[in-house]
């Protein structure tokens, strides 16, 4: 099997797919949270799920927040943001960038995100605490600035030298239910593009010098994943066999290999996770 197929940025996808289950830990938590940790330790794990080598923390909360489990879901983002992360040294900086592109909507929750950072990097003092210093920036986007996220943030990380950078960005899913409701964060960095067949340089900790945590929420869908997973199922289902290379060849030869969907909520979508990850990122690092 070829996990190259399935366009999606998150490790838990593979396991939907019948593969992994022997490396990955779920535990079911309150508000019919999941979590799921798969630990991607070496090259020939890299090579057989198709991800690059760190940890993988997936939350899924397929039922319909609430205030509470929003607020239960972003201590659990804070405290697996700090175990990722480590022991911070004294007045340690922290810097989180938010990346996409704020003109469209189901790529803008880096941008939405950042808006809702409390930084306190030149004041160190929020509510008269002191506190990590915490300061946030916007990559936008390579078509639009022409410089790559990486290299903004290359350069901005040689100016301030941080002692942790925190990536948030909106992903991608070969699993139409996980769309707006799963949160995967992970040491491996990013690939800003990755999961829509534009990949840019890759921010993570061996570019920067320091740990790099990539949060995300799979906002989007592509047509070609969509297509094959739905007539694979369906196939299976009435007890037919699946020739997989001709189901490929035909899904490729149809025009559906470059689209990709959002869900029709997706403003909402992206309000909920923003709030969520920022809610998570202000715990994690503003002690009030």
């Amino acid at each position: 099997m070829n996990y190259a197929f399935f366009d999606s940025d998150m490790a838990i996808d593979t396991l939907d797919n019948g593969f992994g289950k022997n490396f990955a830990t779920v535990k079911n938590l309150s508000y019919g949270i999941k979590e799921c940790t798969v630990n991607v330790k070496n090259l020939e794990l890299k090579e057989k799920i198709g991800k690059d080598m760190g940890l993988y923390v997936t939350y899924d909360a397929r039922e319909k927040t609430s205030e509470k489990s929003a607020r239960y879901l972003g201590d659990r983002i804070a405290y697996t943001m700090r175990r990722m992360i480590g022991v911070f040294p004294q007045f340690a900086t922290v810097l989180i960038v938010g990346l996409g592109n704020s003109s469209i909507i189901a790529d803008a929750l880096g941008d939405r995100t950042v808006d809702k950072i409390k930084v306190n990097r030149l004041s160190n003092e929020i509510d008269g605490t002191k506190s990590i210093k915490v300061c946030a920036m916007k990559t936008g986007v390579a078509g639009k600035t022409g410089i790559d996220s990486s290299e903004n943030v290359l350069a901005l990380s040689e100016k301030i030298r941080p002692d942790a950078v925190v990536v948030v960005d909106a992903l991608s899913t070969s699993s139409a239910f996980r769309l707006g409701t799963s949160y995967q964060l992970t040491t491996a960095g990013i690939s800003p593009g990755s999961g829509v067949y534009s990949a840019r340089p890759k921010i993570n900790k061996s570019v920067l010098g320091v740990p790099v945590i990539a949060i995300g929420v799979p906002l989007v869908l592509s047509m070609r994943a969509l297509t094959y997973d739905f007539v694979k199922k369906y196939i299976e289902n009435v007890g037919l066999s699946v020739d997989e290379y001709s189901l490929r060849k035909t899904v490729a030869e149809s025009g559906l290999s470059g689209l990709t969907v959002a869900p029709k909520e997706i403003s909402y979508l992206v309000e909920n996770a923003s709030d969520i990850i920022a809610d998570g990122i202000n715990s994690a690092f503003i002690r009030s």
